[in-house]
């Protein structure tokens, strides 16, 4: 008896380039501010920084993700604050991810009303070829949106990050940013960064980073008795 025709060959998901961001829930940003990456179409992400910045993120396609955060009110001097955002990847290629996003924040505390607007881009290159591990380089532009300064005053936030993957399970993780502002004709940059540095521990559906904040500052920066800086943690949360 003739053995069974082969059935259709299984096609594998993805393209290789992607599966640095499909075994990982947290490779759409570093500590906080984000890669060229964008979480998978279809997918929604918790995620918590600090236990004090809850939030959810939804691939409204593998390209749009679209995001909304919140403080949570743990006591009640914990203002109000809401946080939409969304951030399309415009270029990827097998080792070059551009992205732009654009966000919305609105605060409210002791009657007062605040709202902002952001504006930013972020180009990470792959440096495998999974691209498990990514360098960042990116820009984040702040500005009030309810308010009568008519100097065109901004903040501008220049950041870079290295998520380097370690093993299988683990990835070094660097985020370093700086700030400046530009008001009347004028542009200041700080004379200094922040500097957070930690691991990641990670997988395709929940990943954590635990590390340090440590300011470094042209004229010293103090952390006082906390030698290694101000300890961080976040998770995230990834369900499909």
């Amino acid at each position: 008896m003739p053995p069974p025709p082969p059935g259709p060959a299984v096609q594998p998901t993805g393209t290789p380039d992607e599966q640095g961001l499909k075994s990982d829930a947290n490779q759409d940003h570093a500590w906080y501010l984000p890669t060229a990456e964008t979480v998978p179409g279809g997918s929604f992400v918790f995620t918590d920084w600090e236990l004090l910045l809850a939030g959810v993120k939804y691939g409204a396609t593998n390209n749009l993700e679209l995001s909304a955060e919140t403080l949570v009110p743990i006591t009640t001097d914990i203002p109000f604050l809401l946080l939409l955002g969304a951030k399309l990847r415009v270029v990827k290629t097998d080792n070059l991810r551009v992205a732009v996003n654009a966000n919305v924040l609105y605060t409210s505390a002791s009657g007062d009303h605040f709202t902002m607007g952001e504006v930013g881009a972020a180009a990470s290159l792959c440096l495998d070829s999974a691209c498990h591990s990514l360098l960042t380089g990116g820009m984040q532009i702040m500005f009030g949106i309810n308010t009568t300064n008519s100097s065109g005053a901004f903040v501008f936030v220049p950041t870079a990050s290295f998520i380097g993957r370690l093993g299988r399970h683990v990835k070094a993780l660097i985020e370093v940013d700086s700030a400046g502002y530009h008001a009347n004709g004028d542009t200041q940059l700080a004379r200094g960064a922040l500097v957070m540095y930690g691991l990641r521990f990670y997988s395709r559906e929940i990943a954590a980073d635990i590390g340090f904040a440590r300011p470094l500052c042209s004229d010293g920066c103090s952390t006082g008795s906390l030698l290694l800086g101000v300890p961080l943690v976040t998770f995230s949360y990834r369900f499909e």
